[in-house]
């Protein structure tokens, strides 16, 4: 990567690989950029979807907590990603953690 410090490109990295299935590498991008803007909770929320695909539930409630945090902030999109990252929250804990399948 020419530019590190580049937000918008580690968030379309994130997305490319999100759609291609990379959830892994996705993940892995949408860190990256969250260490250069932490407080853009749409960055969360994307590694939290991610996360879910991997089955990697403890880390995506993580995310997800984070998402809503910082959603707090934001005027853009604010509503959206908390009402989906609340729905998302609510499914693991419905189908994972009463299975066990929650851990960290």
């Amino acid at each position: 990567v020419r530019e590190p410090w580049n937000v918008r490109l580690w968030i379309g990295v994130g997305l490319c690989r999100q759609k291609s299935g990379m959830y892994d590498t996705a993940v892995n991008a949408f860190d990256m950029a969250a260490k250069i803007n932490p407080i853009d909770s749409r960055l969360y929320y994307w590694s939290a979807e991610c996360l879910m695909r991997l089955k990697e539930y403890a880390k995506a409630e993580e995310q997800l907590n984070k998402a809503i945090k910082f959603s707090v902030a934001e005027d853009k999109n604010s509503k959206g990603i908390i009402a989906r990252s609340k729905s998302m929250l609510a499914a693991i804990e419905k189908n994972h953690k009463k299975r066990g399948e929650c851990h960290g």
